[in-house]
């Protein structure tokens, strides 16, 4: 089939099937495996933004009984511990395999992008990954995206309020809407969320290489091979996992890295659909322009780093262009020849000029392989391949084409 084929009915099956499906018509099926998450990591950390707080207190002002329920809501997604989200901690993550009893040999774990609440889109590039490369894929979601996240968080009209109310609070706020409102006043109250649900993130998925290795993975032989195609702010973590390796259990991984992969400080985040001006404004803050400070004036970000774990130590290195750029760069030659990259030309989320200042910096030294296509159709970072019938034929070929060369680096 081809992309728009493909996109329609995989999405209709994974959302109408059970917890195992077979595609029809193909040779391959949709697991859903339960996840239990045994980091918890930081949850309770208190960040010091007042104004945040009243925003909150913006919000409840007034509100009368009729509104309870929507305050009460928008009040829990401000104050609830990220602890107590079992969402987060207890959930499925889905898995393309191959339709026979036999465990899995080759796997390729694919990273979502930031603020992501749906799989559609994706589902047409496991299955892609899963035909070109003979390798099974799994879904993996992010700390607090996908199903690891309350449904309140992306409701259209509670979201839609918080949204109204953040620009009264930030006057000078752009780019908020309904989609990115629960997201932005996350971080908006604790920005070091960011990095604690990274960290979490990479946790997890050590933890779930663990279980393959140990052999007691159902679906999977505890000898097989993990790769991973890491897109946009899932390139960033697995740029992350791979360079610092914990547990040694990551050596022999490679990395496809689709929009994706410069040094956070080169993102630009701000859209309606990823988060508005002010959280991103708070985050850079954190952890660009005042990032030595802001360790001082935080105990436990203090004493993480003071443990100088090899996950933190590189999750670090990859904040700033001009912080850590000996180790960055060393580390990122070392492991070069297992990374590979695909930059979109329009691009201005992930820009191809600051992957390259990334993953190629003198074009000499470091291996990593970088590719800069341009489509021939409308395109952004959220949406590369758009549903639009009336250009189907070139998404379907451009779609070809960028799942050939990911998968002839992964095979």
């Amino acid at each position: 089939m081809a992309y728009f084929e493909d996109y329609h009915s995989l999405k209709q099956i994974y959302h109408s099937a059970g917890n195992n499906c077979i595609v029809p018509g193909s040779s391959f099926q949709i697991l859903n495996i339960p996840f239990y998450s045994s980091n918890d990591f930081a949850s309770n950390v208190a960040d010091n933004y007042a104004q945040t707080r009243n925003e909150l207190a913006v919000y409840l002002k007034g509100k009368n009984e009729t509104d309870v329920k929507v305050a009460s809501i928008i009040k829990d997604l401000f104050e609830k511990e990220d602890c107590d989200v079992e969402q987060n901690n207890h959930f499925d993550y889905s898995m393309f395999k191959a339709a026979n009893d036999e465990r899995s040999k080759r796997v390729i774990i694919l990273l979502h992008g930031f603020n992501e609440k749906y799989w559609d889109k994706y589902l047409p590039w496991a299955k892609a990954l899963l035909e070109r490369t003979g390798k099974d894929v799994i879904l993996f979601p992010i700390s607090f995206h996908m199903n690891r996240a309350p449904a309140a968080w992306s409701a259209p009209r509670l979201m839609k309020e918080l949204s109204l109310i953040r620009n009264k609070v930030y006057p000078e706020n752009f780019c908020s809407s309904l989609v990115n409102a629960s997201i932005s006043a996350r971080l908006n109250i604790k920005p070091t969320r960011f990095l604690w649900s990274g960290i979490k993130t990479i946790n997890d998925l050590v933890q779930l290489v663990s279980i393959i290795r140990s052999g007691c993975h159902p679906n999977i032989s505890p000898d097989a091979s993990i790769d991973f195609f890491g897109y946009s702010i899932g390139a960033f973590l697995s740029e992350i996992l791979l360079m610092a390796d914990p547990e040694n259990l990551f050596g022999a991984s490679r990395l496809f890295i689709f929009c994706g992969g410069p040094t956070f400080d080169l993102m630009d985040s701000v859209s309606k659909f990823i988060i508005d001006s002010s959280a991103n404004s708070v985050l850079h803050d954190l952890y660009v322009e005042n990032f030595d400070e802001n360790i001082c004036g935080n105990q436990f970000l203090a004493t993480y780093f003071e443990k100088n774990t090899s996950t933190g130590h590189f999750f670090r290195s990859m904040l700033s262009q001009n912080k850590m750029k000996t180790e960055r760069i060393n580390r990122l030659i070392k492991i070069g020849s297992r990374i590979c990259a695909l930059a979109l030309k329009q691009d201005i989320v992930m820009k191809p000029q600051s992957v390259m200042q990334t993953l190629k910096y003198d074009y000499k030294t470091m291996p990593v392989r970088i590719k800069v296509m341009d489509y021939p159709y409308k395109y952004d970072h959220i949406n590369p391949f758009p549903v639009n019938e009336k250009i189907q034929k070139t998404v379907n070929s451009s779609f070809e084409d960028t799942f050939n060369y990911a998968s002839d680096f992964l095979k």
